[in-house]
């Protein structure tokens, strides 16, 4: 069996290389440690796959959609509100007179009753007043009558085509008992059966607001 001797200088160079082999493992170790070290810096606790509740962050436009009298909330009120139908016409004299299909036949089919004036109103002791109007557009005709309650009523709208007839007015005949264009107001009044009729159109013309008396006429 053969043994190596070593002598003292080899001795020590392997020592030398040992120490080496040392050194250069403990800083690897180092070097890991502190890239470790490094890393967990490079992501701070407050990162927001981290935070509690932030799930609810991406639910913020659905719960604001939610909310009562939000814009998504108010345009459903609004198309609620616009989807109504228009008002029906009261059961008064000048309602009786212009019905909807005489409005329809002078104003087209998308003729609705309008008016707000829509209850007979006492005007005096022997008279009292009712109004109708429908519009289709921009296009309106109205209606009012003021009704002859007794002889006391009938005089007094007699008295309003005779000696109290408005000046400037313009007679016009084939209604009722009396009738005459008021150029000013631009409406047709008509005296028939004692009672007062009032016609207008939006128009603002006799031509206009006869074609709605000659439709009318039956009933004065």
């Amino acid at each position: 069996m053969n043994i190596v001797r070593l002598t003292g200088h080899t001795r020590s160079i392997l020592a030398s290389l040992f120490l080496l082999v040392v050194v250069a493992a403990a800083g690897t170790s180092l070097v890991l440690v502190h890239k470790s070290a490094g890393k967990a810096a490079d992501s701070p606790a407050g990162s927001s796959k981290k935070q509690p509740g932030s799930h609810s962050t991406g639910n913020s436009s659905k719960n604001a959609a939610d909310t009562p009298g939000s814009s998504q909330a108010g345009s459903t009120g609004d198309r609620q509100t616009t989807g109504g139908t228009a008002p029906a016409a009261p059961s008064n004299p000048a309602c009786k007179l212009l019905t909807s299909a005489l409005a329809q036949q002078l104003l087209g089919s998308g003729a609705q009753y309008r008016s707000s004036a829509d209850t007979t109103t006492p005007q005096t002791p022997e008279t009292s007043l009712s109004s109708c109007a429908y519009g289709a557009g921009a296009a309106t005709l109205q209606l009012s009558v003021r009704t002859a309650g007794d002889s006391l009523g009938a005089s007094e709208n007699a008295t309003a085509f005779g000696s109290e007839r408005p000046a400037g007015v313009t007679p016009v005949s084939g209604y009722g008992q009396s009738a005459y264009w008021d150029p000013a107001s631009a409406k047709l009044n008509v005296l028939g059966s004692n009672n007062w009729y009032i016609i207008s159109r939006s128009s603002g013309t006799l031509q206009d607001t006869e074609a709605a008396a000659q439709l009318l006429k039956a009933g004065f």
